[in-house]
């Protein structure tokens, strides 16, 4: 268990960085998404991501320039992260099917799409072997985080 960090006067202090495309100046988040039904179809102006299993799509997020001069300093600790993101705005397209989230070992580009990517992102092949997340939101059409 981690210890509680940042009530008391003794701790050392903490800041909060949002790293948000958009907000303060950050224009360095990627994200695209890549299908199997349109395998040569670019998503790079879409502004909603699509992570489905039937037709297979994944979904591909990146946070350049995080570290350094008016981001997270070198030698920082990071106590922790949190993404958030929305489940299913439809009937046909709310699910609460766990998600795993990987990290690539592979590069990628807003226009990437499912053939650029040679047929998709393969597990262990274009990404580690386990997921850094597994994550099974509670409910359909809401906000979900993972921390």
């Amino acid at each position: 268990m981690r210890p509680i960090i940042g009530p008391f006067i003794t701790d050392p202090a903490t800041t909060h960085t949002h790293f948000r495309q958009g907000d303060a100046g950050y224009t360095a988040a990627h994200d695209t998404w890549i299908e199997s039904a349109n395998p040569a179809t670019t998503h790079a102006a879409d502004t909603t991501l699509v992570i489905d299993g039937s037709p297979s799509s994944q979904g591909l997020i990146r946070f350049d320039s995080i570290f350094g001069p008016g981001g997270i300093p070198s030698g920082a600790t990071i106590l922790s992260a949190k993404l958030t993101f929305y489940t299913g705005t439809t009937a046909s397209d709310a699910s609460v099917a766990a998600m795993n989230l990987y990290r690539l070992t592979r590069s990628f580009t807003d226009v990437s799409t499912w053939t650029s990517l040679t047929s998709g992102i393969s597990v262990g092949s274009e990404t580690l072997t386990a997921p850094d997340f597994t994550f099974k939101p509670r409910t359909t059409t809401s906000t979900s985080s993972l921390t």
